[in-house]
Formats: C-alpha cells, structure tokens, sequence
C-alpha cells in the first residue's frame, strides 16, 4: 500500500509534468465556446473573461456580457448582477463545430437560435430602484417591445477564432 506522502509527491510530479508539458494545448477548440455559450446562459459574465485570450480579454468578455447591449453600457447606480438576473437566455438548435486548425489556432463555426427573455416586473423595479427619472407609463410599453424582439430569437451563424495560449484554447 503506497503511503499518502508517496501519492502527493506522484500527484505533484503529475501535475509539474502536465504544467510544463509544451505544445498541446488542453480541450479543445469548440468546447472551449461552448462553455463561453453556457456561462452567458447562466448569467456568469465574469467567468467568460478566464475563455479569452490575453490580448483580447476585455473585449471579449464585454461583447458576451449584457451591458454591450445598451450603447453606453449600464446607466449609473444599476448593479449588473441584478441586471443580468432580469433577463434569461437560452439558445436552441446549437451547433458548434471547429471548421478549421492550423498551428495553434482554430476557427469554429456557431449556429442555432438565441433567444432573451424579459422579467418586465424586475426590470421595471430595477430603472425605479436606480432612482433614473422614467415614467413608468411610457417605460412599460418599451420593455415589452424590446422582450418581442429577444424572444422572436437571435440568430446564430458566425465564426470564432480560437487560439492555443499557454497550453490552453481560447477565444480570440
């Protein structure tokens, strides 16, 4: 029977060998945006920055996040968490495949259907609570025009660029 001091020193060179291990990268291409394409279902905008590159992070990170959505971003006093909970996201009919690889970087292919849904009743709370002065007879019916819109569907049909960076795939 090994002892636990020999399992941990096993573990540690294991884990030393497949830190320094160079050239192949871990995952792959398409899982790397399918796991973007759930964090922005499970409203966890943050963690999509840990999916891009370095040199592009922020960017990426702000075009998956829900404040790209409005031109200027949130409007001061609104907290994005709550924000984010005002609306669901689903995609449907999802097809991500890498279409191409050469080297260290990959293009993969992202298509089906995205559709938002509006939680009116919290949105409305959330502009009111932020102390923006609307008027929440004219607020209303332009919640529900954009919650038409969203849940008619976004379509999906696009390319993404991956890239090996430090043994691992992300979006770049």
């Amino acid at each position: 029977m090994r002892s636990p001091r020999t399992a941990i020193v096993t573990l540690s060179i294991s884990v030393l060998v497949a830190a320094c291990a160079g050239g192949v990268p871990t995952g792959d291409p398409a899982t790397v945006v399918r796991q973007a394409l759930q964090l922005v279902e499970q409203r966890q905008f943050d963690d999509i920055a840990a999916l891009a590159c370095e040199e592009r992070r922020d960017e990426i990170a702000g075009d998956f996040g829900l404040g790209q959505a409005l031109p200027e971003g949130l409007p001061p006093g609104f907290d994005a968490q709550a924000f984010a909970a005002a609306f669901t996201i689903k995609t449907d009919d999802l097809e991500v495949s890498e279409t191409s690889r050469t080297g260290d970087a990959a293009t993969v292919h992202v298509k089906g259907t995205m559709t938002v849904t509006v939680d009116k009743q919290r949105l409305v709370d959330l502009i009111r609570d932020s102390g923006l002065p609307v008027d929440e007879a004219i607020l209303g019916p332009i919640i529900d025009g954009i919650g038409e819109q969203l849940a008619d569907g976004i379509p999906l049909d696009q390319d993404v660029d991956v890239i090996d960076e430090d043994g691992a795939w992300k979006i770049c």
